[in-house]
């Protein structure tokens, strides 16, 4: 179910030329189940996991790495108190938060809109020649947070392709999925469970981990 993430272990590895992480522990606020976490565990990696977002922020160290993850997806978001973002900025914490109630500077009051056939977009030249700008990330049954931001990294749209967007994204709705806040990342839909979702094309999705990877660990 994993096999295809081995690789963007490899791939974080290759990028940041076989360093050890800098951060011995990973956190997480979530269910221990959620692929992500499983995932990084099978990778060796030593996790301790949150139930409780507020706890988390206010008792790990500073610089560290922290995974929010939306476990009531998509029924409920993930709740985050007002200064928490704030707080993890000021103590330095690299974060990926995705699916959230609030976060400070956007305006996510709105529904939640659940898409049919929109897929995910890479439009950032961020993650490489092998996730270029137009590479499809396949999203089944995806619900997101209707936002506006000038540069997002993925967006959320309905295009024809396989692999890539053959027609680009003129004329189509777009909405940010993936976006670059202070230290971390902010996912206006629930990723992590990238297996049981059964995402693909698996090659996509493997370069995208492994981006996330090596800018939130090393």
């Amino acid at each position: 179910m994993f096999k295809f993430l081995s690789a963007a272990i490899l791939y974080i590895f290759i990028i940041t030329g076989g360093l050890a992480s800098t951060r011995d522990t990973i956190y997480g606020v979530g269910d221990v189940e959620n692929d992500l976490f499983i995932w990084l565990k099978s990778e060796g990696f030593d996790l301790e996991i949150y139930s409780d977002l507020g706890k988390a922020v206010n008792e790990i160290p500073a610089s560290a790495v922290l995974l929010i993850v939306a476990d009531q997806y998509p029924g409920k978001r993930v709740p985050v108190e007002k200064g928490l973002v704030e707080m993890m900025e000021e103590k330095d914490i690299r974060y990926y938060l995705e699916y959230p109630s609030i976060f400070p500077g956007r305006d996510l009051s709105q529904e939640a809109i659940r898409t049919r056939l929109e897929r995910g977009v890479v439009v950032s030249e961020a993650f490489g020649s092998t996730l270029s700008p137009m590479s499809i990330l396949g999203i089944n049954d995806c619900l997101i947070i209707p936002v506006t931001h000038d540069q997002p990294m993925v967006v959320l749209a309905k295009v024809a392709g396989l692999d890539q967007a053959a027609y680009g994204l003129t004329d189509v709705p777009v909405y940010p999925l993936l976006v670059k806040e202070g230290e971390g990342f902010l996912s206006l839909t629930k990723l992590s469970d990238f297996a049981k979702g059964r995402y693909g094309p698996e090659d996509h999705w493997q370069t995208f981990w492994g981006f996330i990877g090596s800018a939130i660990l090393f």
